[in-house]
C-alpha cells in the first residue's frame, strides 16, 4: 500500500499480518468451442480489465482452460464469423509453429524478447527454463 497511498479499495491480510489489496478473480465462458487465440486472449483480457484496479501492478496472473477438446474439424457455421480470417490466423500459427520445430524456439521472437534485460532468449537455449 505504501507504493499506492490513494488506494481505497478491498483490503485484506496476508499470513504476515500484513495488509494488502484483495484478490481478484474471473470466470470467462466462450460461446463456442475455439482454437483461436485470437478470441481466448480477448475473452481473457476483457475479464481482467473489468475485475481489476488499475492503480496497483499485477504479481501474477494464472489462467486456467478447462472442457479443452481436439479440434475434430466440425463446427457449427454461422452468419457472423469471419472464417476466412480464421483459416488466415490457423495458417500463421502452423508456419510459426514449423518455423520454430525446424529452426529452434529463437528463430521467431516478439520485438519485447529483444530489449535489454528479456529472457526469453536465455530461456529457451535453457532445459526446461533452467541452467544445466
Amino acid at each position: 500500500l505504501e507504493y499506492c497511498p490513494h488506494y481505497d479499495g478491498p483490503l485484506a491480510i496476508d499470513w504476515y499480518g500484513r495488509l494488502h489489496p484483495a484478490h481478484s478473480n474471473g470466470t470467462v465462458n466462450l460461446r463456442n468451442a475455439t482454437n483461436t487465440s485470437k478470441l481466448v486472449i480477448e475473452a481473457i483480457m476483457n475479464d481482467v480489465i473489468k475485475k481489476t484496479d488499475h492503480r496497483i501492478l499485477f504479481r501474477r496472473l494464472g489462467i486456467c482452460a478447462c472442457n479443452v477438446q481436439n479440434d475434430g474439424g466440425y463446427f457449427q457455421m454461422d452468419l457472423f464469423t469471419d472464417y476466412e480470417a480464421l483459416n488466415k490466423e490457423q495458417l500463421i500459427h502452423s508456419a510459426l509453429l514449423e518455423v520454430r520445430t525446424r529452426y529452434g524456439a529463437n528463430a521467431i521472437l516478439k520485438g519485447i524478447n529483444l530489449l535489454e534485460g528479456a529472457t526469453t532468449r536465455e530461456r529457451n537455449i535453457q532445459i526446461g527454463g533452467h541452467k544445466a
